[in-house]
């Protein structure tokens, strides 16, 4: 995460010093890669790109 921040903030993309205590959570959680068991994560939609806006 640090990594992405730096990356990010010398981009000028975004000041990790902006990100949420729960953006910081995500981002240093590790993705489940089991292929062999159902993955139940949530999903974030962008109600301005929801049906037929986008």
């Amino acid at each position: 995460m640090n990594a992405l921040g730096t990356v990010l903030g010398t981009a000028g993309v975004v000041d990790p010093a902006e990100w949420d205590a729960r953006a910081r959570d995500v981002l240093a959680t590790r993705p489940n890669r089991n292929h062999h068991e159902p993955h139940h994560d949530p999903v974030a939609v962008d109600p301005a790109r929801g049906p037929g806006r986008g």
